[in-house]
């Protein structure tokens, strides 16, 4: 999870520097942060803890939801980067809005994890904690 804090700050930086007048050159260099961010999503993954008991056929919904949010935060990152690359015809206002948008849903995590905290068994059980990476 310390790569998805740093993947925040990232985004952060990429926010203040390209919204500086002084900057604006250097939108290709941006590009190449968000490319490193991304490689290092889809290589490392994202991990969630749930909470199960004996039956576990839920975890694999929550597996489906937690994929469509990390392919959602990976496209969303390559259109920014591609929006980036375009270094002076680079639209300042879309780049503004998908970084605006990744930090405000935390990288679209906790959607996932809201979805996992409603799990409640239907008959009075222990729970078990176990994580899956995505």
């Amino acid at each position: 999870m310390q790569h998805l804090t740093e993947g925040l700050k990232t985004l952060k930086a990429i926010q203040k520097s390209m919204n500086t007048e002084g900057h604006k050159h250097e939108l290709n260099l941006l590009s190449i942060l968000v490319a490193e961010m991304y490689q290092e999503i889809q290589d490392k993954g994202i991990k969630y803890f749930v909470n199960f008991t004996s039956e576990k056929e839920h975890i694999q919904t929550h597996k489906y939801l937690a994929t469509k949010n990390k392919n959602r935060l990976l496209g969303d990152l390559k259109e920014l980067q591609a929006e980036l690359n375009k270094n002076k015809n680079a639209s300042i206002t879309r780049c503004n809005s998908l970084i605006t948008g990744l930090i405000e849903s935390n990288l679209y995590i906790t959607e996932v994890e809201d979805k996992i905290s409603l799990f409640k068994p239907l008959r009075r059980a222990e729970f078990k904690r176990e994580y899956f990476t995505i």
